[in-house]
């Protein structure tokens, strides 16, 4: 048993509607990870942004204090320890304080039982100096601390703040807690919410970490010993968000922020699979759901696809159907890409190039091929339609029998290229003379029958005239030929009645004017005549 295509489309279409499902449920999780990752990390900055913006303002406020109360006590060139020791206590948050002198000389007020750190000191001086900038802050992450170094007159103040109130700063969160009250919908909610109809589990609070970065250590809650390479990472992608294994093996999506005047970074960082837990426990549900709408939809689906891809084939079937009855020059409406919108762009062509030869064929079968006026059997058609015409409206009808005068004489002189020559500019004067309704035909041989719709007896002498006028004095081929032609006229006038034959009415007319123009040759040539006057 043949099947036909549709239902062939509609099979194929079932047999493979699970794989793009599964397909499809496994694309969609992807995506909703990649979404969530992608918003994620724009958290990630926004959160990086708004801590940074907090140490840079710690960072300011404690160089202030320290440049202020610095100016303010007028330290000289070489101040002694009681001299700094006075600044130091004015200084809040200030561990240690010391001086570098131009000299090479440095007066330091340590800690409370600490060493003088007086290589950190020196390294201080040359990291400013290196940088070109009015200060610079270090980050000292074993003993937890800020280390400032500034100018100050001719040589260098350097001061140790406690970094344990900044740390404490350094706590982001996604999600607020219970004590802080109901957490508000986030924009991270709303965007979840719209595009797929559920908010993801988001990281607990405390899972973002958050911590100040150099390439000697980190400094904040949580943050992990990370190396030299990993700062240089963030660094050199800043502020772009970085994705890194930790010590741990833990994939880590983290986003940075390079600090002014220091040579360390604010990084915000969350694990992978704490952004991803809520989204994999939707995983299964999302590629059920899609198998299941998937094969729910399948059978219209194909329905549609089969319909889209059949349909313009039968269009076309019918069309060329209509083109076999003759229709030629049809065309299909072509909104199809591909295949099958080529298939209709050359059935157009095709259509079109039939008309074209149909057009040639009609014109090579109704027109003469030598003079281009009507041949005979298309003559004789015309003239009888004119008849019936003008018998159907009461009008006038003439007929005018055209013959070259010696024409034999023209043949046998110059040539029957000569003799063609002659008749083709002879048929170029009767059509240029006659109107647009009337018909010019060649009878046979070198005669003509011009058929004058709507015109009595001295309309068509008034045409015989004009054509007569035309061809006196004109010379055909370089001047060598002169021709001239006899006419003879007959017409059908209203009082004769209607015809019971039209085929015989015309014949009459025809031998009528044939008649006239026998008469026209004997009587002397180049003139016409009317039948009532032969």
């Amino acid at each position: 048993m043949r099947i036909s295509l549709s239902q062939l489309l509609t099979r194929w279409f079932l047999v493979f509607a699970l794989l793009p499902a599964a397909v499809l449920g496994y694309a969609s999780y992807r995506y909703t990870l990649a979404t969530a990752e992608h918003f994620s990390s724009q958290i990630l900055q926004v959160v990086c942004q708004k801590e940074a913006e907090v140490v840079a303002r710690w960072l300011s406020a404690a160089a202030d204090r320290a440049r202020e109360e610095a100016e303010g006590a007028a330290l000289g060139e070489a101040p002694t320890g009681p001299e700094l020791l006075s600044v130091h206590r004015k200084i809040a948050g200030c561990r240690s304080l010391a001086f570098a002198g131009s000299s090479g000389r440095i007066v330091v007020v340590p800690a409370s039982g600490a060493p003088a750190p007086r290589e950190e000191i020196a390294r201080a001086v040359a990291a400013l100096r290196r940088s070109g900038r009015p200060r610079f802050f270090l980050l000292d992450p074993i003993q937890r601390g800020i280390q400032l170094v500034f100018p100050v007159g001719t040589g260098f103040l350097w001061a140790d703040f406690d970094a344990r109130p900044l740390e404490a700063l350094l706590r982001p969160v996604l999600v607020g807690t219970a004590a802080a009250g109901p957490p508000s919908e986030s924009l991270f909610d709303k965007l979840f919410r719209f595009h797929f109809g559920y908010r993801p589990q988001l990281p607990e609070p405390g899972a973002i970490r958050s911590y100040l970065l150099a390439e000697q250590g980190a400094l904040g809650a949580g943050a992990s010993s990370l190396n030299a390479e990993t700062a240089k990472l963030i660094k050199k992608q800043e502020p772009a968000p970085v994705t890194y294994t930790d010590q741990r093996g833990e994939k880590v999506l983290a986003a940075g922020k390079l600090l002014p005047d220091s040579d360390f970074v604010l990084v915000v960082e969350a694990q992978k699979s704490e952004i991803a837990r809520g989204v994999s426990s939707q995983g299964f549900n999302m590629v059920f759901l899609a198998v299941f709408l998937v094969l729910m939809l399948s059978l219209p689906l194909s329905t549609l696809v089969t319909r889209r891809i059949t349909e313009p084939l039968r269009r076309l079937a019918g069309e060329a159907r209509k083109i076999a009855d003759g229709e030629f020059g049809r065309r299909i409406e072509n909104d199809c890409p591909g295949e099958i919108g080529l298939l209709a762009d050359t059935f157009n062509e095709m259509s079109l190039r039939l008309k074209d030869s149909y057009a040639r064929l009609k014109e090579m079968a109704y027109n003469d091929e030598l003079t281009g006026v009507c041949n005979r059997r298309f003559l004789l058609e015309r003239a009888r339609e004119e008849l019936a015409r003008a018998q159907r409206t009461g009008r006038s009808l003439s007929v005018v029998m055209v013959d070259m005068d010696n024409f034999k004489t023209i043949n046998d002189t110059f040539s029957h290229s000569c003799g063609d020559t002659v008749l083709r500019e002879v048929a170029g004067v009767l059509k240029k003379t006659a109107r647009a309704s009337d018909v010019v035909g060649r009878y046979g041989g070198d005669e003509f029958v011009v058929v004058l719709p709507e015109t009595g007896k001295e309309g068509a002498l008034s045409f015989c005239e004009r054509v007569l006028a035309a061809l006196q004095g004109r010379s055909f081929d370089g001047g060598r030929v002169r021709a001239m032609v006899s006419m003879g006229v007959s017409a059908w006038e209203p009082e004769r009645g209607p015809a019971v034959d039209l085929d015989r009415q015309l014949n009459r007319l025809l031998q009528e004017a044939d008649d006239a123009l026998l008469e026209a040759k004997r009587s002397g040539r180049g003139r016409a005549l009317l039948h009532d006057q032969a």
